[in-house]
C-alpha cells in the first residue's frame, strides 16, 4: 500500500520498505533517494541491520543512469 503527497519539491511515497522515497527533477535527471533497512551478514555469521540510503538517478524518458548506496 502506497500513499503519496507532495511538499514544495517533492513528492513523497511512504511504503512498507523504505522510510520515504523522495523525486526530484533537476536539470533532466530523474532521481529518487530514500532509505531502507538491511540485515548483513558478516564473515563470522552475525547479523546486523543498517541503514542504506540509495540515490537512483534516471533520464527524462526512464533510461536507467546509476544507482549509490550508502550504509549510514
Amino acid at each position: 500500500m502506497f500513499s503519496v503527497y507532495k511538499n514544495a519539491h517533492n513528492i513523497i511515497i511512504g511504503n512498507a520498505n523504505a522510510r520515504e522515497v523522495t523525486y526530484e527533477m533537476k536539470n533532466n535527471i530523474f532521481m529518487k533517494e530514500y532509505i531502507e533497512d538491511r540485515i548483513i551478514k558478516n564473515q563470522e555469521g552475525a547479523k546486523s541491520l543498517q541503514k542504506i540510503q540509495i540515490k537512483e538517478s534516471y533520464t527524462a524518458d526512464g533510461q536507467y543512469i546509476k544507482k549509490e548506496e550508502k550504509v549510514l
